[in-house]
């Protein structure tokens, strides 16, 4: 099936017609429904994300975004849905944990399923939404012998299977080419086709793959330390955190949370502080319940009491100016 040209010329995949273009990363976070996320811009430049929810029925979807920056995405599947998520170009590259997860694997979530992923500019994911019974309807038509489909205590799982990532994605192409058809009995037929294509890979793979074991147990010294690190950064909502203070905190040198941190996640913790600092201030910035706000009223919730030097921080990370906001209303 033939489609026209791409909605968006500056992404390198077609979404069809239909998809949604972002310039906030909250409301990009929010669109995708399968997750419960957070997102911060590593990279500096203008942000653009889009997405694309595709329904299949019988409570399953594809879910597909693609962005323009380097990101830090981390949260949960909701409860009730297990995804299947993969590159959806074949260039994209991540990072899940100290893993690397790149167009040749792909990414099992249970409910309530916890991920961290940083991902690098110009990745394009899809994600295969399938509600619990559906998956455990599928299993004992696919897997009879088996036992009863575990929900809980089940760890997010990376699977290296470079040609089942090419049939989903080839799949996925097909149904994009499909919901582009005019409504009818056909279309509908080819839809339901593609959904039992979709849920018999992926029940597959959770048959296979998803095992209740401990997620992080190979994980290096170094990874664990960084990811450590990071995460006490993400807590500290009100204040940035010495590096002396977390050396203390975890029993090493400075010397060795800066050599962990660079290692695992490619620039020092002062500047990763910086970044989170400026990604939580703009969602503040932007947030709808803050229109009628001051730049410096918001900014001093975050210590942040120099506002000539938040500009240029700001404008350096984002490619605009805090009083740029009126553009997002």
């Amino acid at each position: 099936m033939e489609r026209s040209r791409p909605e968006y010329p500056f992404c390198e995949i077609d979404l069809g017609f239909g998809g949604k273009q972002h310039a906030d990363l909250d409301r990009h976070a929010k669109d995708l429904d399968a997750f419960e996320q957070t997102y911060h811009q590593i990279s500096a430049g203008r942000y653009t994300g889009l997405t694309r929810k595709l329904d299949l029925g019988a409570g399953c979807s594809i879910l597909i975004e693609f962005f323009n920056q380097t990101l830090d995405q981390w949260g949960c599947t909701v409860p009730g849905k297990f995804c299947v998520i993969f590159f959806f170009n074949e260039s994209g590259h991540s990072k899940l944990g100290g893993r690397e997860f790149d167009s040749s694997t792909i990414i099992l979530c249970p409910p309530n399923g916890d991920y961290d992923l940083r991902s690098a500019t110009g990745s394009a994911f899809c994600a295969l939404a399938f509600p619990t019974r559906y998956v455990a309807d599928a299993l004992k038509v696919e897997f009879p012998e088996a036992s009863p489909l575990q929900t809980t205590g089940l760890p997010t799982t990376l699977v290296d299977k470079p040609v089942t990532v090419k049939v989903l994605r080839q799949i996925v192409n097909q149904v994009l080419a499909t919901v582009a058809l005019p409504p009818g009995e056909e279309r509908e037929q080819l839809l339901t086709a593609f959904r039992l294509s979709l849920a018999t890979i992926s029940v597959g793979l959770i048959h296979d793959h998803l095992k209740p074991l401990d997620f992080g147990s190979q994980e290096s010294g170094s990874v664990l330390l960084a990811t450590a690190v990071r995460d006490a950064m993400r807590a500290q909502s009100e204040k940035t955190l010495s590096i002396g203070d977390l050396a203390n905190s975890h029993g090493v040198s400075r010397r060795t949370i800066e050599t962990s941190f660079r290692s695992v996640f490619g620039q020092s913790p002062a500047l990763y502080q910086r970044v989170i600092l400026l990604n939580r201030f703009r969602s503040a910035l932007l947030a709808p319940a803050n229109r009628k706000r001051s730049i410096g009223d918001i900014a001093s919730e975050f210590g942040i009491w120099h506002l000539s030097r938040l500009a240029q921080q700001y404008r350096r990370q984002f490619h605009e100016f805090p009083s740029d906001r009126g553009r997002y209303e």
